[in-house]
């Protein structure tokens, strides 16, 4: 079970096709959001299917209040999602366990690890500016608009236009070398 379940907290896409598949079967009305009856319809089914002890109305109260960021008095998908991974990373650190000193040492690691991504990122976006990528492509794009390039040609098209556009580029460095 702890494989399982660190297998789906380290694959953000599948944890989130998870949850919306619980959350969609869980919001009954269809409003978008999980209300309180409806919140512990899903601790009731989600619990049993863990093995873990379904928490009291009171405890259920707390948790909307916690898990409810807008102040809305229900939970929205983005907000449940978030739930559901944090309540999933405690059971799964108790399986191992882990205790939560060391669970949030490595929330804190994580959240390090999303900020140097997110540094990567900016500077890969900044290379990019700075070597007439988004330039090239954006001419590109209009050429094959105005040309009318059929969809099945585009990736050929853009290829070779790159690749034209790169030595152009390259023969007017030379130039302004010399």
């Amino acid at each position: 079970m702890a494989s399982e379940l660190r297998k789906l907290l380290n694959n953000p896409k599948m944890l989130a096709q998870a949850a919306k598949a619980s959350f969609v079967d869980i919001d009954s009305d269809n409003s978008g959001k999980i209300s309180y009856k409806e919140m512990s319809d899903l601790l009731s089914k989600n619990c049993a299917s863990f093995g873990i002890t379904k928490p009291t109305p009171k405890q259920i109260r707390e948790m909307i209040k916690k898990v409810d960021v807008d102040g809305d008095g229900e939970v929205n998908f983005e907000e449940y999602l978030e739930f559901l991974k944090e309540s999933l990373s405690r059971h799964l650190a108790k399986l191992e366990g882990r205790t939560e000193s060391t669970l949030k040492t490595i929330q804190e690691k994580d959240s390090v690890n999303e900020k140097n991504i997110s540094k990567k990122i900016k500077n890969f976006e900044k290379y990019l500016e700075n070597t007439g990528l988004p330039a090239a492509f954006e001419v590109i794009y209009t050429e094959i608009l105005s040309k009318n390039i059929e969809p099945s040609k585009v990736f050929t098209f853009t290829a070779v236009r790159l690749r034209q556009l790169g030595r152009d580029i390259a023969a007017m460095s030379n130039n302004n070398v010399n």
